[in-house]
């Protein structure tokens, strides 16, 4: 059952893991920047973050109450324990799959208004990746389902937590302003380098760099583009004027 106190203390957690996680990203990007800021860009991704907050809180409350409702029909068990030396790996691996395919699919026409929000700052640092809409935030969510057939008692806390740091800690990453130069990462993760290509407003660069953690899905489905393909600086932001009730709820 979904209670106040419980939304409250997830809140509370949610915002101390994000925020807790990009202090290093912050350090990163004052020691070494990959392009200057203009210091108001800050306060306009605070707000951003807060719809975004209030989007987490209505999916999981929903999401909550359809689980709640199902298993009040079909109680089920968790069926699958795998040993833990394989939980981690497993689920990274996984859920960066799927992400990639949920993220390209998002890509396409008849979804991209779900997505568009996501590529609407003009500027990339730690925050400008927090962006998601109603819809985007439950499609990304989906992978989550998996752990209701997982029997996580076995599991110490250590595992599940890393789990979950991955998500903001990767975000953080590939959408920050620090300046790194580290080519041959790029043949198996996603760079902040490489991920500013995917939001370029440029249209030759659309369909490009969809990966969340590993690039290797890009370069194995043939959708990696190479920073050092690319002429002159990368701009970003959409060309759609939309209304920010649109843009949060993903419509």
């Amino acid at each position: 059952m979904v209670t106040l106190r419980g939304v409250i203390s997830g809140l509370v957690v949610g915002v101390v893991i994000y925020f807790g996680s990009a202090v290093p990203f912050m350090i990163a990007e004052h020691v070494k920047p990959a392009r200057k800021l203009p210091r108001s860009v800050l306060w306009r991704d605070l707000l951003a973050y807060v719809g975004v907050r209030f989007n987490e809180i209505v999916a999981g409350a929903l999401g909550g109450a359809l689980a709640a409702a199902i298993y009040q029909l079909h109680p089920f068990k968790p069926m699958f324990r795998p040993p833990l030396w394989l939980l981690l790996p497993l689920g990274i691996v996984l859920s960066d799959l799927w992400l990639y395919l949920i993220h390209r699919f998002m890509h396409i026409r008849q979804l991209w208004r779900t997505h568009r929000w996501h590529h609407s700052p003009e500027h990339m640092y730690w925050l400008a990746g927090c962006r998601a809409s109603f819809v985007h935030t439950c499609l990304y969510a989906m992978p989550s389902v998996a752990f209701l057939f997982i029997d996580a008692s076995a599991y110490r806390f250590r595992e599940i937590a890393i789990l979950f740091l991955i998500g903001p800690i990767s975000n953080h990453w590939m959408h920050s302003n620090w300046k790194v130069e580290a080519r041959w990462l790029e043949w198996l993760i996603i760079t902040p380098r490489a991920h500013r290509v995917h939001h370029s407003n440029n249209p030759s660069h659309f369909g490009r760099n969809f990966g969340s953690v590993f690039s290797v899905w890009d370069h194995l489905f043939g959708t990696y583009l190479s920073p050092d393909a690319i002429e002159g600086e990368v701009e970003f932001g959409i060309p759609e004027q939309v209304s920010a009730p649109r843009l949060l709820v993903g419509v």
